[in-house]
């Protein structure tokens, strides 16, 4: 695994790319299109490599401090 790189807005792993500026992101030279919540969650995920990440702390992060529901929606949105 190529260890993430950081330039300015643009953080990348691999094959994949995500401009924090443009909210761009490619995969092997593809185009995705996320929606906002997936792009949150990539973008949290990415800047917290290497780091074990706990449900509770994924939902703060990425659903707010306030949400309320069930904490299975990090796994289904992790498999999206």
């Amino acid at each position: 695994r190529k260890a993430k790189e950081e330039k300015g807005t643009e953080m990348s792993i691999e094959d994949l790319t995500v401009n924090e500026k443009t909210r761009d992101i490619q995969r092997a030279g593809q185009m995705l299109e996320l929606i906002p919540r997936e792009y949150d969650l990539l973008v949290h995920l990415l800047k917290h490599q290497q780091q074990v990440l706990t449900r509770d702390q994924l939902l703060t992060a990425v659903w707010g401090f306030d949400y309320f529901g069930d904490t299975n929606v990090v796994d289904v949105y992790i498999r999206y």
